[in-house]
């Protein structure tokens, strides 16, 4: 199983405690704790609120290290919904790894079989995957780890199979 001790160093020793106490929760399978731990270290981080379609959170980023030279960054995400039905969308890194620590969703792949992830699954994600995130939980919580950034989001329209760039979708009428 993969740790959070795997995607990261911790920057300080609150960290470092809440990576021991998270994989110890996830070796024992216990998603009630792994959430406590998670709102707690939440708690003390500054956190980046992206909202949704409906302008409520859709996902609260809490960047937990960055490394230098353009090197990756990793963030503890905390869903808080789904992404928008039939809205598929990209990352900007070549690689991309999630750990997922409580709750879960289904992934939905352009072109492929959905898959469900719950405590303690892992999911790579290239530049070149489009997906969506349907919880499976009221929420759920993840360790994000980016890759060498290449690109920039976009959402990719199944019907014509066109990228649209993020913020030309995000100011498009028909998807608000």
């Amino acid at each position: 199983m993969t740790s959070v001790a795997d995607l990261y160093t911790p920057a300080d020793a609150a960290q470092a405690r809440w990576a021991r106490e998270v994989d110890l929760a996830l070796r024992a399978r216990d998603g009630m704790a792994v959430r406590a731990a998670c709102a707690r270290l939440a708690r003390q981080l500054r956190g980046e609120i992206i909202l949704g379609a409906d302008g409520r959170p859709y996902l609260v980023r809490y960047q937990l290290a960055e490394y230098p030279r353009g090197g990756p960054r990793v963030y503890l995400h905390h869903f808080q919904q789904s992404d928008q039905a039939e809205k598929l969308h990209n990352h900007p890194w070549d690689r991309s790894v999630s750990l997922i620590l409580a709750g879960g969703y289904r992934e939905h792949r352009h072109r492929a079989a959905s898959r469900l992830l719950r405590l303690g699954d892992t999911n790579e994600i290239r530049a070149t995957d489009f997906h969506r995130v349907e919880l499976v939980e009221a929420d759920a919580w993840t360790v994000f780890r980016t890759g060498r950034y290449v690109g920039t989001w976009e959402f990719l329209d199944t019907r014509t199979g066109r990228r649209i760039p993020w913020r030309d979708f995000a100011n498009r009428r028909e998807h608000a």
